[in-house]
């Protein structure tokens, strides 16, 4: 099995209770693990598409991964990478009536007369079908994007920069960026300022970009380690996670208006984030939130919305023996320690990638979710 590089990107995804998790190795090369019946396998990226005609240039960027799920149409998952010549390079898996087949390369992308910045991540997501969307930071510190264009061709693209379009701030490309779908043609990007720290918002209404700065909507700023993570809900809105300079975890939430809340303090003293603790989570179609983090004391954390209230648990302490080890044998190294939650259905399941580069997975059994804060 492949060992991940150290403080690299681990996402995936659920089919069938079967899950499958892609990471770039210890050698720069992109590797998809696959769940099965026999166990768990790994391919390469060069591998999986197969053919001596689509040679992959090597990754660049160890932090640049990004998996684009697509289960509509023609187009099963897409994942991208910011490769050796800073471009963006990737794969794609088509589908044959329900089956997918073999992955086939995409065309580098790459901005006309700048370069993506060599540390920028990525951002992005599908929707309508095949319309994809792929969101990066230039070396002028601002952001683009890559718009699939209305074409019979598959993943032909064009871009545009957002950021002059929003007449908006400069983005740290060294941190996380969220972009998201919701519906009627609206799209969302968050980055943080690369000057001020703020959180900021890129909005496309269907007629253009516009810009906002979330931060001043605060209770608690974020810190300068806070990883960004987000998801849309049951309802339609953006949902942002972030860590203050305090160690609460925040949530920032949309519903006609942005609301900022720590989701970690509301029974007696406040429960505190390791800063620099990554953040993962998912919304049910129910509408319950689920987000997990790393304490001080490196126990790994549940937080679940039900009802508007936040209820905690400590699968460290309460879960298994698995999870005891590793804290007490320091293997939660922060920020090479990564969190990975997967849902598919009532299929819910937690991955951890230790500093020691193994990726774990956290089971358990879940009980009754009370409705009022513990």
């Amino acid at each position: 099995m492949s060992t991940p590089k150290s403080n690299t990107p681990l996402t995936g995804y659920i089919d069938q209770a079967a899950a499958t998790l892609y990471f770039i190795d210890a050698t720069l090369a992109g590797i998809q693990r696959q769940q099965t019946a026999s166990g768990w396998s790994d391919l390469s990226f060069q591998s999986l598409i197969s053919t001596s005609q689509d040679t992959l240039t090597p990754i660049g960027n160890a932090l640049s991964l990004l998996f684009v799920p697509q289960k509509e149409r023609s187009i099963h998952s897409q994942v991208y990478y910011l490769d050796s010549q800073n471009l963006i390079s990737g794969i794609y898996q088509a589908r044959v009536g329900a089956q997918p087949t073999l992955w086939k390369k995409i065309q580098p992308l790459q901005i006309p007369s700048i370069s993506i910045a060599s540390n920028s991540r990525l951002a992005g997501f599908s929707f309508d079908g095949a319309n994809t969307r792929i969101y990066c930071v230039g070396e002028d510190n601002k952001i683009y994007e890559f718009s699939q264009k209305p074409s019979s061709e598959l993943f032909s693209f064009s871009s545009c920069c957002i950021t002059d379009a929003a007449n908006a701030p400069l983005a740290d490309p060294s941190r996380e960026m969220v972009a998201f779908y919701l519906s009627n043609n609206r799209s969302r990007v968050y980055y943080y300022g690369k000057v001020d720290g703020h959180i900021h918002e890129l909005a496309w209404t269907g007629s253009g970009w516009t810009h906002g700065d979330l931060t001043p909507n605060t209770v608690l700023a974020p810190d300068n380690l806070s990883p960004l993570f987000g998801f849309v809900d049951s309802q339609n809105n953006p949902n942002l996670f972030y860590i203050s300079s305090g160690g609460n975890v925040m949530q920032l939430h949309y519903n006609g208006s942005w609301q900022d809340q720590p989701i970690t303090n509301n029974s007696g003293a406040p429960l505190l984030a390791k800063l620099g603790s990554p953040l993962t989570g998912v919304c049910t179609e129910a509408g319950t939130l689920y987000v997990y983090f790393i304490d001080s004391a490196e126990n790994i954390w549940e937080c679940v919305c039900t009802n508007n209230a936040w209820v905690q648990s400590n699968l460290t302490e309460n879960l298994n023996a698995t999870l005891r080890s590793l804290k007490l044998s320091t293997l939660l190294t922060l920020p090479s320690t990564k969190l990975l939650a997967l849902l598919s259905g009532s299929d819910l399941r937690i991955f951890l990638q230790a500093a020691d580069a193994s990726i774990e997975e956290i089971t358990f059994v879940r009980v009754p979710l009370p409705t009022t804060p513990a």
